[in-house]
């Protein structure tokens, strides 16, 4: 892309002085307008280039210190990838939950929808709009459309762009790793007719029933869940009273808390006194992590886990 928005500039550029010692001598109005647009296609391709330039690809991880530094956090705390590495790579795809493993991550935190044939596929948003090359909801598609998609924002760093993964392409992946999978049951927008069965029976074909989380917001996801296992945990994403919310996982058996503006110590505190875990999301920064571990959280869900700055 550089190459060629360089190209273009330099064409231009040769085009327009020419043009521009043609009008000196013929003092043509029509040659003019063009100048003045040779201008304009300069203008936009050295700004394209700039921006296209400055992108970072660099995996801050290949420094020594870096790396150092990444491995003195994996063995004192719990981190789980926010969709992965998502910063270097598009979010909720493998390229990204397998860089989340190279670089030691504990857990691996992603949303889950359903398509219209009922398959189980990994994306953020019940739409399949955000940076693809279609459009529409999950489910209105079926499965063999949406395989089709192909996601090309974020994939500047892949060879080709990404796809949607199936949560049974990710189980398949995930069962030869040592990743803790915290599954996001997206049941908001749109309730998926026995999205939390058919999550829990492909859990327990690739036998990763002791190294799940399933996590919503909704309490009666979360009460399927453990109709349907008792050897899972789950985790209720909470964006109110903490204290109604400790009282919820009591009474449904929740084992953990995920919160993220309601994070502090009396918070924390009140959790381990019910015994319920504490995930902190989506927390940024060495200095925040360090904070939220020092007041005791369990794991902390974050969108930057490779950035150590």
């Amino acid at each position: 892309m550089n190459i060629f928005l360089a190209i273009i500039a330099l064409l231009s550029i040769i085009v327009y002085i020419v043009l521009n010692i043609s009008i000196y001598f013929k003092r043509k109005v029509a040659m003019k307008r063009i100048t003045n647009l040779l201008f304009l296609i300069i203008t936009v391709s050295f700004f394209s280039f700039s921006c296209v330039s400055t992108q970072s690809t660099v995996d801050p991880t290949k420094t020594l210190e870096s790396k150092q530094e990444l491995m003195r956090l994996n063995r004192k705390y719990f981190f789980f990838a926010h969709k992965g590495i998502s910063s270097l790579y598009p979010e909720n795809t493998m390229s990204a939950f397998k860089e989340a493993a190279r670089l030691g991550c504990k857990g691996i935190e992603l949303d889950l929808q359903q398509t219209y044939d009922g398959v189980l596929v990994i994306s953020h948003s019940p739409s399949t709009w955000g940076g693809t090359n279609s459009f529409g909801d999950f489910k209105d598609c079926t499965f063999a459309e949406v395989q089709k998609m192909k996601i090309i924002e974020g994939s500047q760093n892949l060879s080709k762009p990404e796809h949607f993964p199936s949560l049974e392409e990710y189980c398949q992946w995930a069962k030869n790793t040592n990743i803790i999978t915290n599954i996001e049951i997206k049941s908001y927008d749109f309730y998926y007719k026995d999205i939390e069965k058919k999550a829990v029976k492909i859990v327990q074909k690739y036998g990763l029933e002791d190294r799940v989380i399933f996590s919503s917001g909704n309490p009666f996801s979360l009460w399927l869940i453990r109709n349907y296992s008792k050897k899972v945990k789950t985790g209720y994403i909470d964006k109110g009273s903490i204290k109604g919310a400790i009282q919820l996982c009591g009474q449904l058996g929740i084992t953990a808390c995920h919160t993220g503006d309601n994070v502090s110590q009396e918070t924390i505190n009140l959790c381990h006194e019910n015994g319920v875990e504490v995930n902190a999301f989506t927390e940024n920064g060495k200095e925040v992590w360090e904070r939220l571990f020092k007041m005791g959280v369990d794991s902390v869900t974050t969108d930057f886990y490779y950035a150590l700055d």
